[in-house]
């Protein structure tokens, strides 16, 4: 259970954070344009990211004079006035401590995701510490002319999770917060594990650093496709237990799933 259990942690936080973890700039636009990327492709890029661009007259300028299309440079724009339009955002009142055995499902706990054990013939539950996606790597990039694909991949640092389990079919509980943020965190919307995918992270070396990975986008001649690749992806059932409750059991799981 090795990488799958690090996905529960963090699977929902793959879109929340991966903008985080790069944040586009005029400079990036113009390596992107000297790889040769259609502008459709670096228009994608620029909807799928976190972005910091200048958009005055000087700077779009020097981006014309480097040859950045009108298309490109509209997509710049329009995002750069969205996130100037953007509210502020609302801080919200931290939760109350829940009340009952924290070892009981059907007490209440603080939202997140749980791990439901039994140990000596007692439950143990364990709530999951999500992992933040460090970085995010792109290869391929330069066969894409040649009909083959770019993918962009999360990578989290370390060989292994810090929960790991010997169940092939291990359970889970997740909790919602009662309102429109998902897990307590403003920056999430799911409300249900149906929002969620459980993906196999693969083990990988960086840079002499171990470090695992996950495929979060993909880019070809037939098109931009963003999200899980189908092969990583594992399936799991769900049970609504109460208002905001579910129980989650992953499929049969690989050994060092």
């Amino acid at each position: 259970m090795k990488t799958i259990l690090r996905v529960f942690a963090c699977f929902v936080l793959v879109t929340a954070t991966i903008a985080k973890a790069e944040t586009l700039t005029n400079d990036s636009i113009i390596q992107l344009h000297k790889l040769n990327l259609a502008d459709s492709t670096i228009v994608a890029k620029i909807k799928a990211s976190t972005c910091n661009f200048d958009t005055s007259v000087d700077a779009l300028k020097t981006l014309k004079d480097a040859g950045i299309s009108d298309e490109v440079l509209q997509a710049m724009l329009l995002v750069s006035s969205s996130v100037k339009a953007a509210p502020a955002p609302v801080v919200a009142a931290p939760a109350e401590a829940p009340h009952g055995d924290p070892n009981d499902p059907k007490a209440p706990h603080a939202s997140g995701i749980y791990l439901y054990e039994e140990v000596d013939g007692k439950p143990k539950m364990t709530q999951l510490t999500p992992s933040r996606v460090e970085d995010v790597r792109s290869g391929g990039a330069w066969s894409v002319g040649f009909g083959g694909s770019e993918k962009n991949r999360a990578v989290i640092p370390g060989a292994h999770a810090q929960t790991q389990l010997k169940e092939t079919e291990p359970v889970f509980y997740f909790y919602f917060a009662k309102s429109d943020a998902s897990l307590g965190s403003t920056d999430m919307s799911a409300t249900s594990p149906d929002d969620f995918s459980l993906g196999a992270l693969e083990a990988h070396t960086s840079h002499d650093q171990p470090v695992r990975r996950l495929e979060i986008s993909k880019q070809s001649l037939g098109g931009y496709h963003a999200g899980l690749n189908k092969k990583d992806v594992r399936p799991f059932t769900s049970e609504k237990i109460a208002d905001g409750v579910f129980k989650v059991t992953p499929a049969p799981l690989k050994t060092g799933e």
